[in-house]
């Protein structure tokens, strides 16, 4: 598989040749406008190189390249600067600095050696995108079954919710607690038992449901004795007219307390 290199700048009429001829394919753009519509293009080169004939531009090149594009960046050396030291001794420097690139090719490096380089370099990135491509091949795989899992989470979740709800429980296993209706064994009335106080009943440990209502539990604090209203009823057995101390319910026959006493001796 042919190697392709995007470049930025002039020919490099000693350094494309010779990557022709080992297999590489340059696609070179004589602008900077060219280059950064290269790199936006969408397709995926093996490289990207510059060079330092264009010193305005390549600094801009360069971060364009970075910016863009995640393919190797080479800057190929065409010439040096000769500066001295203060001993006066020549002392070869570059004229642009080296740092971000991935590799940088001297101006009088053997080609056996270069090329080889940026082969190498080439087949490590590749190596590095095809690891990267499977690694995100087995993290959408892994963000897959775990949304899996959340939705089988979220529908078990809701099914015991429902099975709890159903069966009057909460999914913490504790009764839901609802307003309900109790009958005063002092009055015979019905009163509503909420749940704000069944909770408070369970916070104190109270066993027991209150037997009495309201009004009756007020009369008991404030000191007034305690008189069973009761219901008036006629006897279901004897047939006289007598009181009970509760509210009997429909269809259920009601004895007086005699014809109540003789029942129990006699079972």
């Amino acid at each position: 598989m042919a190697s392709s290199i995007l470049h930025f700048g002039e020919e490099l009429s000693h350094r494309f040749p010779i990557l022709r001829n080992a297999g590489f394919s340059i696609h070179r753009c004589e602008s900077f406008l060219e280059f950064r519509d290269a790199l936006q293009s969408g397709f995926v080169h093996d490289a990207v190189s510059l060079s330092d004939l264009e010193e305005g531009a390549t600094p801009l090149a360069a971060l364009a390249a970075r910016t863009h594009s995640t393919a190797p960046l080479i800057l190929f050396r065409t010439r040096s600067v000769v500066a001295f030291t203060a001993g006066g001794e020549p002392a070869v420097t570059t004229a642009l600095p080296e740092a971000g690139f991935d590799l940088i090719v001297p101006p009088f490096a053997s080609a056996r050696a270069w090329v080889g380089d940026v082969a190498s370099l080439i087949a490590r990135s590749r190596s590095i995108l095809r690891q990267s491509q499977r690694f995100r091949e087995q993290s959408a795989l892994l963000r897959q079954d775990a949304e899996s899992e959340r939705e089988k989470s979220r529908a078990e979740r809701e099914r015991a919710q429902r099975e709890c709800a159903r069966k009057g429980v909460l999914s913490t296993g504790w009764p839901v607690l609802i307003d309900r209706f109790l009958c005063c064994t002092n009055c015979g009335a019905e009163f509503v038992f909420s749940a704000a106080e069944q909770l408070f009943f369970e916070e104190r440990g109270f066993l027991n449901d209150p037997k009495r209502c309201k009004k009756c539990r007020a009369e008991h604090r404030s000191g007034v004795p305690w008189t069973r209203r009761g219901t008036s009823i006629t006897c279901a057995e004897c047939g006289m007219l007598t009181r009970v101390p509760f509210k009997p319910n429909r269809g259920i026959p009601v004895l007086c307390r005699a014809c109540f006493q003789r029942h129990r001796t006699t079972v």
